[in-house]
């Protein structure tokens, strides 16, 4: 076997280790780069949900306040009535 061709094999072999090496980190690099834009887009979600939950809550206050307004002034009215009758 001539010396050109034992360089190029030993070449080609750990060429090819490298390659596959250097794909397989380029692809966990992108992998982790995918996974925390997802986190990230979580979290977004997260913090409109519970901005969401916050607004809810408070406009579900101002239902039961006048909710209860309005109990008051039927039991005045039933009053009312039961009176006239």
């Amino acid at each position: 076997m001539s010396e050109a061709i034992y360089v190029f094999t030993l070449a080609a072999f750990f060429g090819t280790i490298i390659a596959v090496f250097a794909i397989r980190y380029t692809s966990l690099n992108r992998q982790a780069k995918a996974r925390l834009d997802n986190d990230e887009s979580y979290r977004e979600l997260a913090a409109r949900a519970t901005q969401s939950q916050a607004e809810t809550a408070i406009a579900l206050g101002a239902v039961n306040a006048t909710l209860g307004e309005l109990r008051t002034r039927i039991a005045g009215l039933e009053k009312v009535l039961r009176e006239v009758e």
